[in-house]
Formats: C-alpha cells, structure tokens, sequence
C-alpha cells in the first residue's frame, strides 16, 4: 500500500488556489461588466460611436473570461469527483 496524502494534499491544495483565483477575477470582473452595462444603456450620458464599439469589445471580452472562469471550475470539479458526467445517447445524423 502507498501513502497518497501527499497527492491528496497537492490536489485539494490547487482546487482551493483556482476557487480562490476565480473569485478574485470574477469579483472585479462583475464590476466592470455593470460599468459596461451601464455605460451602454447612457444612463451616465450619451457615447459616440467609436466609445459603443470599445464598450461591445470590452463587455464580449469579459464574458469570455467569464465563461472561461466557469470552464476551469467545472474541470476542478471532474477531477476532485464533485461532478460527474453525464453521458446521454444523440442520434449523430440530425443536425445540432
């Protein structure tokens, strides 16, 4: 028999650094997705149209980020064994 602790240790050690660092992205990164939403609704005034387009970037950009964040924590998940998956059969010749 082999002593795992170590290992296990080392796991549960990385999935609290990535909890950890995807609060702390997503923190500020929910902040600036309401000064972007804000901003382009004009409640804080009127934009020209180069400003609407910086804004579009910004806010799609976020969201990648955001998504990706979500993507790293469910792996975090699969491996610690938190979440399973889920296999379910598709029918391969109808079109998604």
């Amino acid at each position: 028999m082999q002593d795992v602790t170590g290992q296990v240790e080392k796991e549960e050690s990385t999935e609290q650094f990535i909890a950890s660092l995807s609060h702390e992205i997503r923190s500020p990164l929910n902040n600036v997705k309401m000064v972007i939403d804000i901003l382009t609704s004009k409640r804080a005034g009127d934009l020209n149209k180069t400003q609407e387009e910086f804004l579009s970037i910004a806010d799609k950009d976020v969201d990648i980020i955001i998504h990706t964040m979500d993507e790293l924590n469910e792996l975090v998940d699969l491996g610690s064994g938190k979440r399973r998956f889920e296999y379910q059969w598709a029918n391969i010749q109808e079109p998604f």
